[in-house]
């Protein structure tokens, strides 16, 4: 346990520059906006952005990884790591969700600040819980989005063995999502996986609705009762765990970074 705390305060470290380029750069766009807002005089400028900057967070932990896997490829650090390599991406994996934290928090403050300055002219509706909610959902998302990463990246870099693929590894990493999309597709359009996905559903109640009113445009997203299925969620977290340990097994194997 130490050791992997160790780990992890050192990829904090290693990934300083990559978190504060991606706190400065909403910052500045929600500056801009900001700007544009009080320039034009109009609230939902500045709202909007800061709405969909927090749904952009949904991309955080991926591109986080991926910097943060660059960085190795340069250093080689990893190469003289004693760690197995479960630790190794775990300690990525938990330090962009640290610094995931830190800037959905942020954006959460700023998106919360600007609705509150829109209310008074537009009709919206959204409490700071519905933006806790949405930023806990985005980063359940973010976090397998993440580890689907993690396994390209450690594809990508096993086809470096095979002489002939190796120029033309781009285009097998694409051929690979495309393929793993349509089976995906497939299995999720069975009558067995649809009855699998409509079980074990919870409800949860007593959530605000957002409705945004500009002008005659009225947008009107429920959120008074959320539904999910318990079923889907077990069945994404194995996939997650499978995805996961099949990267270990390449990085441990076949990765030369």
């Amino acid at each position: 346990m130490q050791a992997f705390k160790g780990l992890v305060f050192k990829e904090l470290k290693i990934s300083m520059n990559i978190f504060l380029t991606m706190i400065c750069l909403p910052i500045i766009i929600s500056v801009g906006s900001f700007g544009f807002s009080r320039y034009f005089n109009e609230p939902m400028i500045f709202a909007s952005v800061s709405i969909g900057l927090l749904g952009a967070h949904s991309l955080y932990i991926p591109i986080f990884l991926l910097s943060s896997l660059q960085i190795e490829g340069r250093t080689q650090l990893w190469l003289h790591n004693p760690q197995n390599a479960v630790k190794l991406l775990l300690a990525k994996l938990s330090t962009s969700i640290v610094y995931y934290l830190i800037s959905i928090l942020c954006s959460i403050l700023i998106a919360s600040w600007s609705i509150s300055r829109a209310e008074a002219v537009e009709d919206i509706t959204v409490g700071f819980k519905g933006l806790l909610l949405i930023g806990a959902g985005i980063l359940v998302w973010s976090i397998y989005a993440g580890i689907w990463m993690f396994f390209y990246w450690t594809v990508y870099h096993s086809l470096s063995k095979i002489t002939w693929i190796k120029k033309i590894r781009p285009f097998m990493i694409g051929g690979i999502w495309i393929a793993i999309n349509i089976i995906g597709t497939y299995i999720r359009s069975q009558p067995f996986y649809v009855h699998l996905k409509e079980s074990w559903v919870i409800h949860i109640d007593g959530l605000k609705s957002l409705s945004i009113t500009i002008g005659s445009l009225f947008i009107d997203g429920k959120m008074d009762t959320l539904e999910f299925s318990l079923a889907k969620m077990i069945i994404y977290i194995l996939i997650a765990i499978t995805v996961l340990l099949i990267s270990v097994w390449l990085l441990e194997r076949k990765v030369e970074v």
